[in-house]
């Protein structure tokens, strides 16, 4: 997952956060909060009765897109904050996580002004490998020598901009296998378009391939371990901030939900074919989320999510082929104008009267940048 800027907004701060399949903002919660007088709560000890502190507790309703996590604290206890818009009465999921235990799982039902309790027992898992974030498997790759520590480059700078380290070393392949993956993938499109004949090959993956193929045999091969290591839990103030995610779709149809979306570390990381997130968010002086989609969709070029609900509103700019144009990069000005790139041009939506527009760009300039920004003045650049 990638950070962006926090910013204030009403009396709390939210950290933004991309993964797969949706949108999570965090809360920071003092300590001796009145928030803190939770609605469900429980403990967390391993087999042996031990406790378990920095797991993750999540807890869904079963009618709601929205997901709400804390942490155990140093006795291996939790307990929600009862905030109304994401925790309210009804049917749960429950699921606790920690890297190297497997996900424990249950259903509770929570009543109006009745506190519920669900403690978990969790049991050691021996291959926790899936499990680890980029930055595990990173460190783990080995760099000793000048041509490991070369090679590791290689992959950084070739394998991991579009999608996750972990995506790719969560995986095993002999060398023939390896170099399959980088024949697809030196042709592959900016956006993750299909391989396209017409097309030359993404020339510098292509230089690399056959000694990346053999690094890469060499530790993801059928045989080959990593000495990986499991990171350590957050502990003290740290274990008290509140997550709050919002499912969101890989496409347009608000109703399709991808099963796989990362919910459950176990999983591994899903493929971004499948459980696309959101590319960029901002938070509108509203408290609107507004999102970049930098898929094509048939009814999205960007959407607003409504924190307070979940529901999402979406926006399209008519692009090729019946689609909506693709959004990528997205900043909102002191007026609390959106400004964005749309496959190309520059896409604007007044966050308060939602009046959506587009601009070609200027003569002689070949089309605008994933990256783009807005001054004190209200001038964007590009």
């Amino acid at each position: 997952m990638r950070t962006q800027d926090a910013r204030e907004t009403s009396m709390r701060k939210l950290l933004k956060l991309r993964f797969a399949g949706g949108l999570a903002l965090l809360a920071l919660i003092a300590p001796g909060v009145s928030a803190w007088a939770g609605t469900l709560s429980g403990v967390i000890k391993t087999a042996d009765g031990k406790p378990l502190d920095g797991v993750t507790v999540s807890a869904k309703r079963n009618d709601s897109t929205i997901t709400t996590t804390v942490f155990t604290d140093e006795q291996g206890a939790y307990v929600f904050p009862a905030l109304s818009a994401t925790f309210s009465e009804g049917t749960y999921a429950m699921w606790a996580q920690a890297i190297g235990y497997e996900t424990a799982r249950a259903g509770v039902i929570i009543e109006k002004s009745k506190p519920a309790a669900q403690n978990f027992t969790m049991k050691p898992l021996a291959d926790f490998s899936r499990q680890l974030s980029s930055a595990e498997w990173m460190a783990a790759l080995p760099e000793a020598t000048p041509a490991d520590a070369r090679m590791k480059m290689a992959f950084r700078n070739n394998c991991s901009g579009c999608h996750q380290p972990s995506f790719v070393l969560q995986n095993k392949f002999d060398e023939a296998g390896w170099k399959k993956i980088i024949d697809l993938m030196e042709g592959v499109g900016i956006y993750g378009d299909p391989p396209d004949p017409k097309e030359p090959p993404y020339g510098l993956l292509r230089h690399f391939k056959d000694e990346l193929a053999a690094y890469l045999a060499k530790v993801r091969g059928p045989n080959s371990t990593l000495s990986l290591t499991i990171p350590a839990r957050p502990r003290g103030e740290a274990s008290r901030v509140v997550i709050t995610e919002y499912d969101i779709t890989s496409n347009s149809d608000l109703k399709n939900y991808v099963t796989s979306d990362g919910s459950d570390w176990m999983e591994g990381t899903p493929s971004a074919y499948e459980a696309r997130g959101p590319h960029d968010a901002e938070i509108a002086p509203d408290g609107g989320v507004w999102i970049a989609d930098s898929q094509a969709n048939p009814e999205r070029t960007v959407s607003r999510l409504d924190p307070e609900t979940g529901a999402v509103k979406q926006f399209k700019l008519d692009g090729a082929r019946g689609l909506g144009k693709r959004s990528h990069g997205i900043v909102i000005d002191q007026k609390g104008v959106a400004w964005f790139n749309a496959d190309g041009w520059l896409g604007k939506i007044d966050t308060r009267t939602q009046k959506l527009e587009q601009f070609d760009p200027p003569k002689g300039m070949a089309r605008v940048g994933g990256t783009l920004d807005v001054d004190n003045n209200g001038i964007v650049w590009i």
